[in-house]
């Protein structure tokens, strides 16, 4: 079943509900005003013929039965009422002229004054009893009755018309909401052939969004954020595979080369620790370049867990991770903290970006250097200065240093794979923080880091 007859059919049910009820209480609300109607007249007639009903010696009779019949022969009634009088043993003792020779079986079970159906010669009347009272005895009982041959008709015209009306509205909602419906869904089309053409090689075409900013308009721009991060899953993918295919292919063909001379002819075991030393150097640095891309393949915005750290921790654990390397150099570490309190930032972005500054602050800097760090508040984020005695950046180097694997000419001596700058940068722009560099007139470089409160 399509969607659209699915749609229809709920909405003809909903209505059909709606549409039973409202004419069940049309046909019952017209049936009681009819019979309302009927019952407030016959009480007044009855009321009114009981004060024309005389007690003596004969019994109990009309006493204007004359009149009553000659007005009976002057007018003709629209809504005839029948009067029929019972002695105090329930036996007929007199009759208004229209009923002529016919009778009115009073029902016992019902309570007086209170109106009911009945049969005179085979035609519906509604009939009422009362009792005929004087000196508080009761001397007789009055019946009357009125035709409603037409009112019942009047309610089964009524009757037949809403059971022939019911099916024939609810035929036209069906196929005026199908029509509908089916004018609704157009957007839905629309996404259904957008997505259809969207293939791994056009994953920036997305699928068009709805004038009406509604449900559908909502799916729209959800299925456009899918592919959005698909989009980028798979430029990263592509990336990754075409970095790792580049950048590791010099690393693995040294280490190829270097075997290939092992295996030619004997070594001595000084010249086996040399070239087996050489390849563990180069394995380490593909872990490292590995690893590398990796990370840039995985900083993604929407998988980065709100991990929070202290500052102060972060740079502990960064220095600690650090330590062989500046023993090795005897750097001298100077940090100075203007923070009354210490913040809490992002731990993995926070991590990359502070760990790859310190590492390059940490890697170019000289023997007995030193590497100054200043922490500063700020409106909304804090300020981390890292200074250090390296030989600097070319001016001309320094609108490429973000870029992946761009290592200056300067510095190619010094063992890297050109991507922990680029890291950076990108947890930078994910998170909201900021990084700059500027080379010193005493040498060295000085590095702004804006990183914002969590």
């Amino acid at each position: 079943m399509k969607f659209k007859t699915r749609i229809s059919l709920y909405y003809l049910v909903a209505n059909a509900v709606i549409m039973a009820l409202v004419f069940l209480f049309l046909y019952f609300l017209v049936r009681h005003s009819i019979y309302n109607q009927l019952d407030n007249y016959l009480e007044i007639e009855a009321q009114k013929h009981v004060d024309e009903i005389g007690i003596d010696n004969t019994g109990i009779h009309f006493l204007n039965k004359k009149e009553w019949e000659e007005r009976e022969h002057r007018v003709t009634e629209v809504n005839p009422v029948f009067i029929q009088v019972l002695d105090a043993d329930k036996k007929v003792a007199d009759r208004s002229p229209n009923l002529k020779m016919d009778s009115m079986q009073m029902n016992e079970s019902v309570a007086y004054g209170t109106s009911y159906d009945a049969q005179l010669n085979a035609k519906p009347v509604r009939q009422m009893n009362m009792k005929i009272e004087k000196d508080d005895m009761v001397h007789g009982y009055i019946i009357s009755g009125i035709p409603m041959s037409g009112q019942l008709e009047t309610l089964i015209k009524l009757r037949n018309t809403l059971l022939v009306l019911f099916p024939i509205i609810l035929i036209g909602l069906f196929f005026i909401s199908r029509f509908l419906a089916g004018k609704s869904i157009n957007p839905i089309n629309d996404i259904i052939l957008a997505t259809n053409r969207i293939t791994n090689n056009n994953l920036d075409e997305r699928v068009p969004e709805p004038k009406n900013k509604d449900e559908l308009y909502q799916l729209s721009a959800a299925i456009n954020e899918l592919l959005a991060r698909i989009e980028n899953a798979v430029k990263r993918e592509k990336q990754f595979t075409s970095d790792a295919s580049h950048e590791l292919r010099t690393p693995l063909a040294v280490l190829k080369g270097t075997f290939e001379v092992l295996l030619r002819k004997p070594r001595t075991e000084e010249q086996y620790k040399e070239k087996i030393s050489f390849a563990l150097n180069e394995i380490n640095q593909i872990s490292l370049l590995t690893e590398q891309l990796l990370t840039m393949a995985r900083l993604d915005p929407g998988q980065i867990t709100n991990t929070l750290v202290s500052l102060d921790e972060l740079l502990e654990n960064l220095f600690k991770l650090h330590q062989n390397e500046i023993q090795n150099k005897n750097l001298k570490i100077i940090m100075q903290n203007e923070l009354r309190e210490t913040p809490e930032v992002n731990l993995y972005l926070s991590q990359l970006i502070l760990g790859n500054v310190l590492s390059n602050a940490i890697k170019f800097s000289p023997s007995l250097g030193k590497i100054l760090l200043q922490i500063k508040p700020a409106l909304n984020h804090v300020t981390i200065e890292v200074q250090d005695d390296g030989p600097g950046i070319n001016e001309e180097d320094m609108n490429l240093i973000f870029n992946p694997f761009y290592r200056s000419m300067q510095n190619v001596h010094v063992p890297g794979s050109g991507l922990g700058l680029s890291i950076a940068k990108k947890a930078a722009d994910i998170l909201g923080a900021e990084i700059r560099y500027f080379n010193l007139e005493s040498g060295g470089t000085l590095v702004y880091i804006n990183i914002p409160f969590i």
